[in-house]
């Protein structure tokens, strides 16, 4: 099939990377996790699954790559084996990297406690404020992490002002896409190096996978996947098989997603149980012009803080459409407070630096009407506040 650079991104979706086997219009499982030796001349290109370039997991990589405007990607059993991989191929004893201070938890977590075991140090900095970082830089510095938007709050670093840094001192750009996605947000096309989903959330879309993918230059993700190819995150073609279905439906999803996140955004801004909201669509949100200047979307994420911890806690209790249950970008909605649950690892005190209010919920809106997820947060807070009346 004749494949065109013209191509729009849902007809990339569909189309990219897709190829017939035996006649077959969908390109087919291979389970298994060998195939038959062919004179290979280095240890990587042994066909075997850990080494991630069997059928489904280089289909998946291409398709992917297509997707997020890169040279190629490379699928992994999850974000943070993503992560870790990548970080692990770029960092060694003596080495410090640069990261967004308002992580999700896990990687926070990770760059915080366990890389110290390692000899690897994290400089915290704020990524939306340039002039906080070290003018003459960080010595031993080699990467520059950040999330295109941060959990829970959405806020948006200053993504050029972090190329610009990293160009003028050398360091590898790292990006944590998995909010955006590629419909939303296409870093590589910014100048960003190293661009990582978690692929258990929007890219996969229901809730029934785990998986992880970093797209990038050939040259940096084959170093990448030489240490993978020691550490063994590898994702499984079934796996593969089913995160490359849900793709060629991302860019619908996605759409319906940034709807429903941006008029539930708007209800609850108005509402009087609510003292703020975070969402990078409303023009109140501290980085809505970032926002405006690198998105074609903003999601189905948003932060809501209500007045009261106990109405945060009714709401999460009360809801029938918002399942309450931790991820996201998922196709049904769901409903959390991150200080009980992506942010548990945490202390108050780090909890409360990151903003993370014990009052906050996290809305992650699936693709549902519209209509029937204003209507069922506002049944949560009523019945909630009623209860409280009662006692």
């Amino acid at each position: 099939m004749k494949k065109s650079s013209r191509w729009g991104l849902s007809t990339r979706a569909v189309h990219a990377a897709e190829r017939s086997v035996e006649g077959s219009v969908s390109f087919p499982i291979f389970q298994t996790s060998m195939f038959l030796a062919d004179d290979e001349v280095a240890y990587d290109d042994i066909k075997y699954i850990r080494h991630n370039n069997l059928p489904n997991q280089e289909m998946l990589g291409k398709k992917f790559a297509a997707l997020a405007g890169t040279e190629t990607a490379l699928p992994f059993a999850s974000g943070m084996a993503a992560i870790t991989a990548s970080l692990h191929t770029y960092l060694g004893a003596g080495d410090k990297i640069i990261a967004h201070n308002t992580l999700y938890g896990g990687t926070y977590d990770y760059l915080k406690n366990e890389l110290p075991k390692l000899g690897i140090e994290t400089v915290f900095v704020d990524a939306g404020d340039p002039n906080s970082w070290p003018k003459q830089g960080i010595p031993n510095a080699k990467l520059f992490y950040i999330e295109a938007l941060t959990n829970p709050l959405t806020r948006i670093p200053a993504i050029d002002a972090v190329i610009k840094y990293a160009a003028r001192f050398n360091l590898k750009t790292f990006i944590d896409a998995t909010f955006a996605t590629p419909v939303n947000f296409r870093p590589a096309e910014r100048g960003i190096d190293l661009v990582m989903h978690s692929a258990s959330k929007y890219l996969a879309g229901h809730s029934d996978l785990v998986a992880g993918i970093i797209a990038g230059k050939q040259e940096d993700i084959n170093r990448i996947k030489h240490t993978s190819n020691h550490l063994g995150g590898c994702l499984d073609p079934m796996a593969c098989h089913v995160l490359t279905r849900s793709l060629k439906t991302l860019p619908l999803r996605m759409q319906r997603h940034n709807e429903n996140g941006l008029a539930l955004a708007n209800f609850l801004e108005c509402h009087d149980a609510v003292s703020r909201v975070y969402y990078p669509g409303l023009a109140s949100h501290p980085d809505h012009q970032r926002a405006q200047e690198f998105f074609d979307g903003y999601g189905g994420m948003l932060g809501v803080e209500m007045r009261l911890t106990a109405l945060a806690e009714g709401v999460v209790r009360s809801t029938k459409l918002f399942t309450h249950a931790g991820s996201l970008g998922g196709v049904q909605s769901l409903i959390s407070r991150p200080a009980a649950t992506s942010h548990l690892a945490l202390s108050l005190d780090e909890q409360r630096v990151l903003g993370i209010a014990p009052e906050l919920l996290r809305l992650s809106c699936g693709i549902e009407d519209s209509e029937d997820l204003i209507t069922d947060i506002q049944q949560a807070i009523d019945l909630t506040l009623e209860s409280k009346r009662s006692i």
